[in-house]
């Protein structure tokens, strides 16, 4: 209903259809470093969209040296929805896999102490994500 007319009868004007309604959902992901040297690797960044055309999150990824801690460095982030009301995103310690090295995460960053990788041992480094959306 839009109104009433001059005459005092309903006016109805276009329906619009209702926004999708989503099951609630886990969504996960993951990156793996990329070697620069020996000594440092980096997150390949970027944007993904996890779940489908109609029920879907998107997420920009950390990038940079996985070295970087916290504020130093961009960090996982929902930047957009679309049919879910709500969402929650859980970033999981790091895999990290140069020799000895600690995993953190600080303001949603994944970090590695080192980023080696070398004769001595070593191989790419991996970070993940899940998202509960409803």
């Amino acid at each position: 209903m839009t109104g009433f007319s001059a005459s005092g009868a309903l006016v109805c004007g276009p329906t619009t259809p209702p926004p999708p309604t989503c099951s609630a959902t886990t969504l996960t992901t993951s990156i793996t470093s990329i070697k620069d040297n020996d000594f440092d690797s980096h997150w390949p960044g970027g944007v993904v969209t996890l779940g489908t055309s109609s029920c879907n999150v998107t997420l920009a990824r950390p990038s940079g040296s996985i070295v970087l801690v916290g504020l130093l460095g961009d960090a996982w982030r929902i930047t957009g929805k679309t049919g879910f009301a709500n969402t929650t995103l859980t970033v999981n310690l790091p895999q990290c896999n140069s020799p000895l090295a600690v995993p953190n995460v600080t303001a949603d960053r994944p970090s590695c102490s080192s980023a080696y990788d070398g004769p001595l041992g070593g191989s790419p480094s991996t970070a993940s994500v899940s998202i509960a959306a409803n």
